[in-house]
Formats: structure tokens, C-alpha cells, sequence
């Protein structure tokens, strides 16, 4: 598989505040947290809308950048076919979403199997069903 390669435009990165008590790895998918104005944690499933994907790991209480826009690059949980609708799963990692879930964005390119990296075209219009 070829390099997963991400886009990022103008306005396509927000900050980030991590309230969690310990580091969030980088690509993965976030929510908004309700502990700080900026405030992020690990999306963990589908139920909550789902803010954007980390840039970098973000240290316990750091600011680091999440894109929320454009194409991300994004780690998986499981396999994912090109053209799936995303949600997440546990500790932030991506799925092929389910009838019911929030859903990230599609997959611009597949990934074969848990933890590899993929191409994610963050589209919150994109409806789970």
C-alpha cells in the first residue's frame, strides 16, 4: 500500500486540549470535551460527534493540532475499504462505521488490518445509513 498522504487547506486545523490525564496518539480520532473551551479526547465509538483527527501525539494537558477538514491521515482499528463511512473505535482509532453512528468522513484509500494508516476525507455531511 502506497503512503497514506494528507491535505490540509486553509482553516483546516483547530486546537486541541488535552484534559484526558495522558497522551493522545497522533492520528487518531477525537471528541470534543466538555472539561475546557479547546478541550479533546479520544473519540472511543460512534455515539459522540466526532471533532477531528490528531497531527501529532498531544501530551496530558498540551494544546496540540487536530484537522477537522480536508484529507487526514488516520489509523485503523480493523480493515477499511476505500469508500467506507467512518466512526471510531476504541482509543481513538478508526472503523467502517454502523447503521447508527456518527460518521467522520469516507475513506479515501483501504486499510488492511489494525493500526495501519489511511487516507480519511473528513465530510461530517456523510449519514451512517
Amino acid at each position: 500500500m502506497p503512503q497514506a498522504r494528507a491535505t490540509v487547506g486553509p482553516y483546516a486545523v483547530n486546537p486541541g486540549l488535552n484534559t484526558t490525564g495522558s497522551t493522545i496518539a497522533k492520528y487518531r480520532l477525537v471528541k470534543k470535551s466538555t472539561t475546557a473551551v479547546d478541550g479533546v479526547a479520544p473519540a472511543t465509538d460512534g455515539t459522540a460527534r466526532i471533532e477531528g483527527v490528531t497531527m501529532q501525539a498531544i501530551e496530558a494537558g498540551r494544546a496540540g493540532d487536530v484537522q477537522v477538514k480536508d484529507t487526514a491521515i488516520c489509523e485503523a482499528s480493523a480493515a477499511i475499504a476505500i469508500g467506507a463511512k467512518v466512526t471510531a473505535a476504541a482509543g481513538g482509532k478508526a472503523v467502517t462505521a454502523g447503521a447508527a453512528a456518527n460518521v467522520i468522513g469516507i475513506a479515501r484509500s483501504a486499510a488492511a488490518a489494525d493500526g495501519d494508516l489511511f487516507e480519511l476525507e473528513i465530510d461530517r455531511e456523510v449519514s451512517a445509513a
